[in-house]
């Protein structure tokens, strides 16, 4: 698996911006319908959701970090990588400080403060901005991707358009000159 997989940071990830993602909007769910019966469910799902996608995060970034050091990457590459890696590590402070708040409100009451809703909100902000950096060092990079695609439908297309391109030339040799003597650029 190693072999196919160079590094697990894309395994972690996922998890933790599933958990994470979800866990502000249940905060939110739960303190707009707090005289519900159901909330309180909403809101222990959502403390878990938290503390449980910090715990995968803190793997998350140990694996990115890894990755950082050992996937091949150029420099231009190398420089998105480390904004990405920036970010995760501000990103991984927020949420485990979120993280120990939200533990500290479970010991007396399920519910939240407007405050906590606004830092979970930014916090939530850093996790999207950071993820979106990280998809931009594997889409825009190819950063972890061990071959691109077979392109050989590409090189078809290649010929076609040398052919056009050809045909263009020849067109433009054949109808520059007139039988009158002026000539025109195509």
């Amino acid at each position: 698996m190693v072999e196919i997989i160079p590094n697990f940071h894309p395994i972690f990830v996922h998890f933790s911006i599933g958990l994470l993602g979800i866990s502000p909007i249940l905060f939110l769910i739960g303190y707009f319908l707090k005289k519900k019966t159901w909330s309180e469910v909403i809101y222990r799902t959502a403390h878990i959701n938290l503390i449980v996608g910090t715990i995968i995060s803190i793997f998350t970034v140990i694996t990115g970090l890894n990755a950082y050091d050992t996937v091949a990457h150029d420099t231009q590459s190398h420089i998105a990588m480390t904004d990405h890696r920036n970010l995760g590590l501000l990103n991984i402070s927020l949420w485990i400080f979120m993280s120990i708040w939200s533990f500290r409100l479970l010991k007396k009451s399920l519910t939240v403060t407007p405050i906590f809703l606004i830092f979970i909100i930014i916090s939530s902000v850093t996790l999207f901005v950071t993820g979106y950096h990280g998809s931009e060092v594997v889409y825009r990079h190819g950063i972890g991707v061990m071959r691109l695609p077979d392109d050989s439908r590409f090189n078809v297309l290649d010929k076609e358009i040398q052919n056009l391109k050809e045909s263009d030339k020849n067109h433009i040799k054949r109808d520059n000159e007139h039988s009158d003597g002026h000539d025109h650029k195509h």
